[in-house]
């Protein structure tokens, strides 16, 4: 059985993350030119994969890096890779920036569908291996 006082402590995480999310709304990014969508689909992802919750520890995890999107975005300097896929509902663009803060090399991803805006789809993070 889970700890009342954890499970409100999620709950609480969770709220100042949503809160946080919406703030940001969107973001110019300049490698791009053009705009980051943070949608409620970008914020669901945090919490869910193909439909299966995912762990709340990666979730708050997640949620801590967040703060972290909005610069990353921004940053020119952020190593950028991209790859399409075709699906039935036609052609999806995944975008990674990758950059390093506080000795973590964090991963923002974005998607976008054809002839639709780019949002935010996720953020997670690695250790830096200097």
């Amino acid at each position: 059985m889970e700890n009342p006082a954890s499970e409100d402590s999620y709950k609480e995480e969770k709220r100042k993350a949503k809160e946080f999310y919406k703030d940001i709304g969107h973001v110019w990014c300049p490698a791009i030119n053009d705009y980051v969508f943070f949608t409620r689909f970008g914020f669901q992802h945090l919490i869910r994969q193909h439909g299966v919750a995912r762990p709340k520890s990666e979730q708050k995890r997640r949620f801590a890096l967040l703060k972290y999107a909005k610069d990353i975005i921004i940053d020119s300097r952020a190593t950028i890779s991209a790859h399409a896929k075709e699906f039935k509902r036609g052609r999806i663009t995944f975008l990674v920036f990758k950059a390093t803060r506080e000795d973590e090399i964090i991963h923002v991803i974005f998607e976008q569908r054809e002839g639709k805006q780019i949002y935010f789809l996720s953020i997670y993070s690695k250790k830096s291996s200097h």
